[in-house]
This record gives C-alpha cells, structure tokens and sequence, in this order.
C-alpha cells in the first residue's frame, strides 16, 4: 500500500513540476487548464446563445 502512496505521490509532482516548468516558459495558464479538462466546442455552443450550426457545415 505504501508503495502505491509513494508512487502516486511521485507522479503528482512530477506532473505539478512540469505544469510549473510550462509556466515559467510563457504557456498562459488558461492554456493548460483547458488542455487539462478539454471540452467539446458542441458543448459550449448549446450553453450559448446563438445558432451552432456552421460547426456542422461540411461534415457529411
């Protein structure tokens, strides 16, 4: 069990340490919280006002 702790442990700041790297190098933070918890453009359109029907044009 500890093992398990102790790796988790790891990989969350070697994960911290790079988004801390990324930041420090100019990335915006909005950046990588968008990559982190990508959303789907449908998504954001249907709790939108407007039509999101040019997003389907072209797509067979």
């Amino acid at each position: 069990m500890t093992d398990f702790i102790r790796s988790t442990d790891t990989q969350h700041a070697d994960e911290v340490s790079h988004a801390l790297q990324l930041l420090a190098a100019g990335v915006p933070l909005t950046l990588l919280l968008d990559l982190a918890t990508p959303v789907h453009s449908s998504e954001i359109y249907a709790l939108e006002a407007g039509e999101a029907d040019w997003l389907y044009a072209g797509v067979a």
